[in-house]
């Protein structure tokens, strides 16, 4: 690593707004520490405990079930939506204060680890404010969550008085939900016929559902970042970009293999994953960075929505 990576995770805004405000949003207490400007964006700062329903004794529980044997994709896949329901989330995409509305474009949030070097070093910085209550001194670390809210970029940063009351107003986005489905269908590559519609039973909803396939198509992770880098023009930052990149995808994406595509459209804008009965199938040989993959694809209309599927197909 070097330093300049270290400065990245560090928090070193170049004018802070110290909030420090207590707020409920949908039954979990909040602390709103401040609102920091910085050369690359804007962001509002919270922390908040998040309860520890998922408890050490459940690990051990499930731990003992499985045995020293490693687990398969479904069963670590089933694990997971099991704790996303546990675990509460929420966007504010607008907050009010002393008269000036910002809207909040991007967020990203992590539970406090000791092998969490940047969530370490943004924790430390707002101690040194004195934003983080002495009450919460007994809190486990993995119980505490710190989430940042990024400005959107089209708008100016707020000027707040300290000397005022913040009088703060929270627009929250409306709640998700990550639901089993488990139906199984078969596709082909490539162009669907039209109106390929694939119809199962939500639970959730306790109706049938049914979404459509337009296509489906191999895509080259490598390739992608290797365009990707191509507009950086430090040759040294392209490179080392690169290689992080490259090092990240390998413990996912084999080399050998393209990842399959598959866009479709939903009503009701529900958002699907699919996976590969054989992936699902397969024991897990990789821990690490279960979410890195690839978003979006700038030729997809607004209409369709693209899902990655868990599996790959052989190149060539």
């Amino acid at each position: 690593m070097r330093l300049r990576h270290l400065k990245e995770w560090m928090l070193l805004p170049e004018k802070e707004y110290i909030i420090n405000q207590g707020v409920s949003i949908r039954g979990t207490d909040v602390q709103i520490l401040s609102f920091t400007i910085e050369e690359d964006k804007n962001r509002l700062w919270l922390i908040y405990e998040q309860e520890d329903t998922f408890n050490d004794e459940l690990e051990i529980d499930i731990e003992s079930e499985h045995g020293d044997r490693i687990r398969t994709n479904r069963e670590e896949e089933l694990e997971k939506i099991g704790r996303n329901n546990i675990y509460k989330s929420f966007f504010i995409n607008e907050m009010e204060i002393q008269d000036q509305r910002i809207t909040f474009s991007s967020s990203s949030g992590s539970t406090i680890d000791e092998m969490n070097i940047e969530s370490i070093l943004k924790l430390q910085h707002f101690f040194k404010k004195g934003l983080i209550p002495d009450a919460w001194d007994d809190i486990r670390l993995k119980n505490l969550v710190i989430v940042e809210f990024g400005q959107s970029e089209d708008e100016d940063a707020p000027i707040i008085d300290n000397t005022r009351e913040l009088d703060i107003k929270l627009n929250i986005n409306p709640d998700s939900k990550e639901v089993l489905i488990q139906h199984s269908f078969k596709v082909k590559f490539g162009e669907q016929d039209k109106n390929t519609k694939i119809t199962y039973f939500d639970e959730e909803l306790k109706r049938e559902n049914f979404f459509f396939i337009n296509e489906i198509y191999s895509f080259d992770v490598y390739e992608y970042i290797e365009k990707q880098v191509e507009g950086i023009e430090d040759l040294e930052i392209r490179e080392d970009t690169y290689n992080n990149l490259v090092e990240t995808m390998e413990r996912v994406y084999p080399r050998n293999k393209n990842l399959a595509v598959i866009k479709y459209e939903t009503r009701d804008d529900i958002q699907l994953n699919f996976y590969m009965k054989d992936y699902l199938d397969r024991q897990q040989i990789d821990y690490n960075n279960r979410d890195s993959f690839i978003d979006g694809d700038p030729t997809i209309s607004p209409a369709t929505s693209v899902g990655f599927i868990w599996g790959f197909k052989e190149k060539g």
